[in-house]
């Protein structure tokens, strides 16, 4: 069989890509390989689990639109399909004076990038993280935690309910073009495609 598409890697980026082209395009026959024996095996299921906000990122950045704009999908997401998610903010915190000028700077890069950034004096963090000792901070809200395993394995269901195909346990070995077809030889069998796309990781 042909497939139109082969994505290489079934970690988040790998399944974010099948799921995205199979929301524009149905009718794409899309393959997904990986060496492991399941998705996320390896950096997508072994991190912080962390949301983040980017309140860090240059404003106007593509790393701070893209990172404001996947906090809302990953909540999004996970509401949209009953999964955990803890949309529990954060603290920023300057514990002497010094400090006081990039906190300051921290929160006018979360405005500008259009994020909710409040400011809190020593006493209001103090009620609200009594074991954390500072003279100032910032709240971020959006910053939050959930179970990118659990998202993960979620896609493949998704995926493989819209006609996708998954093979685990395939480590690629070579890879052939030609001008009209993309041949990935793994170590079991061969597999072909129209498109090839790598999102695959460090973790060779």
């Amino acid at each position: 069989m042909t497939y139109d598409v082969i994505i290489i890697g079934a970690g988040l980026v790998g399944l974010g890509v099948a799921s995205a082209l199979q929301e524009s395009q149905p009718e794409l026959k899309v393959l997904v390989i990986d060496k492991e024996s399941g998705p996320a095996v390896h950096q997508s299921g072994h991190n912080s689990n962390v949301v983040h906000s980017g309140i860090y990122y240059t404003p106007g950045s593509l790393k701070a639109r893209l990172a404001k704009q996947g906090n809302i999908t990953t909540y999004n997401f996970c509401k949209q399909h009953h999964l955990y998610y803890d949309r529990c903010g954060k603290v920023i915190v300057a514990t002497d004076e010094k400090e006081l000028p990039a906190l300051e700077n921290i929160y006018q890069r979360g405005i500008q990038n259009g994020l909710e950034v409040i400011k809190m004096t020593e006493s209001e963090l103090k009620a609200r993280e009594p074991y954390v000792n500072g003279i100032a901070a910032l709240l971020v809200p959006d910053a939050g935690i959930v179970n990118y395993p659990e998202i993960a394995a979620k896609h493949v269901e998704i995926i493989q309910a819209r006609g996708g195909v998954f093979a685990f346990n395939q480590a690629v070995n070579a890879i052939n073009e030609t001008d009209e077809t993309v041949t990935i030889t793994t170590s079991t069998t061969q597999f072909t495609a129209k498109w090839l796309i790598n999102c695959a990781g460090l973790n060779r």
